[in-house]
């Protein structure tokens, strides 16, 4: 399948480190012909300029001022990426495959009129997903990677492409353009014809939606007992508009829902009628669980908040009682901290990271063929291994880190 000539990154929060602008240069020299977009809010497009400006690139016969490559790299405001999601809205789908966005026809993820009650119309779940982007970029707590992987599918939705961490490397990223495709060395005259070449024209997907391997094996010698170590949604790539892309978005904005109002409704003093309802399939269980709040809720009995305008605390500070939540504990015991940190990374992954593909998809311990980010050239793996570290999850209250 083919994807646009386009790769994607988004950044907020401090200045962009040389090292991460850095992979970013790499992969555009590497890839004549592509358009590199760097994505955030209006206001961060100094955090890209200053390193750009300062940062030299050192080359093998010399240096010269990054500088120099700007107009090669174009910044993008992330809110008119959302713009065009809206636009293509239709708040009035309520059957199955009825077309909720206007261009993909019958292509539309299931939305029952129950689901419309339950959630909100298209439209809503939309705006909701971005409420909580934005939510996660604000304040102490703040979740840049949760932001970032909610960012990601909106943009390849509406752009297509390849989207990729600023972490991510490409392999042999010194030695490529002097391997033709035989894999010998090329004379002079040979590697300048190499170097007009894109290594991600090589890329085949055969599906619309591919991830790249984040372990760096370019999923060869994969070990299919555990999707951890193997899975991860640093490196995604898709056709403009892609159906699955789509899907996913409702997806997590259902679940984020469907998890906000279930903690609200353990908070109601009518939680323990509610609960009565128990059923094998959870998901179902708590769906009945809001219908039935729902009926409290339109007779006045109890007040929800349907818009769900505030995220679940454990994910977004860590903490889980009263103890942890304490000035002198929170701040001063590092064990704490870490734990805290730890159930912010847990969440994030289940909520919108790699956990909610492996939910949707129902990837049983690896990553199926169809859904593959593959390179037609053998020898080529395309990706070095990512860095999987959080450090954002540490919450600092002098200085706030940077995913």
């Amino acid at each position: 399948m083919n994807i646009p000539k386009k790769i994607h990154y988004f950044w907020t929060g401090d200045k962009i480190p040389e090292s991460n602008l850095r992979n970013i240069i790499a992969i555009k020299y590497e890839n004549p012909g592509y358009i590199v977009n760097i994505w955030g809010e209006n206001k961060d497009k100094s955090l890209i300029l200053k390193t750009l400006n300062s940062l030299k690139f050192r080359a093998e016969k010399g240096n010269f001022d990054i500088g120099d490559l700007s107009t090669n790299l174009i910044y993008k405001n992330i809110d008119t990426a959302f713009n065009i999601l809206y636009e293509n809205v239709d708040p009035d789908c309520s059957h199955k495959h009825s077309g909720c966005f206007k261009k993909t026809n019958n292509n539309s993820i299931k939305l029952s009129e129950k689901n419309k009650k339950r959630f909100g119309d298209p439209l809503e779940l939309m705006r909701y997903l971005h409420h909580v982007y934005k939510l996660q970029l604000h304040g102490v707590y703040y979740n840049y990677a949760s932001a970032s992987d909610i960012a990601r599918l909106v943009i390849l939705y509406t752009e297509g492409g390849i989207y990729l961490d600023t972490d991510v490397k490409l392999t042999n990223s010194q030695i490529i353009n002097y391997i033709d495709d035989d894999h010998t060395i090329n004379s002079t005259e040979k590697n300048d014809a190499i170097k007009n070449k894109s290594r991600f024209d090589k890329i085949v997907i055969h599906s619309d939606i591919g991830f790249g391997d984040v372990s760096g094996k370019g999923w060869k010698k994969i070990n299919s007992d555990t999707i951890t170590t193997i899975f991860g949604n640093a490196i995604i790539s898709s056709p403009i508009q892609s159906k699955k892309v789509l899907d996913i978005l409702f997806h997590i904005s259902m679940s984020l829902k469907r998890r906000h109002l279930a903690i609200q409704i353990n908070q109601l003093d009518k939680s323990h009628k509610i609960n009565k309802i128990i059923m094998l399939e959870k998901e179902f269980e708590i769906d009945r669980k809001i219908d039935n709040a729902l009926k409290y809720h339109k007779r006045n009995e109890i007040k929800m908040d349907m818009r769900c305008s505030i995220l679940d605390p454990i994910w977004r500070t860590g903490f889980v009682d009263d103890k942890t939540k304490s000035f002198h504990n929170r701040h001063r015991n590092e064990n704490i901290a870490l734990k805290c940190a730890e159930r912010r990374v847990r969440h994030t992954k289940q909520l919108t990271g790699p956990g909610i593909y492996s939910n949707f998809f129902n990837f049983k311990g690896k990553v199926p063929k169809k859904y593959r980010i593959e390179n037609s050239d053998e020898y080529d793996l395309f990706f070095d291994e990512v860095d999987a570290k959080s450090p954002w999850a540490i919450i600092n209250i002098k200085k706030r880190k940077s995913i």
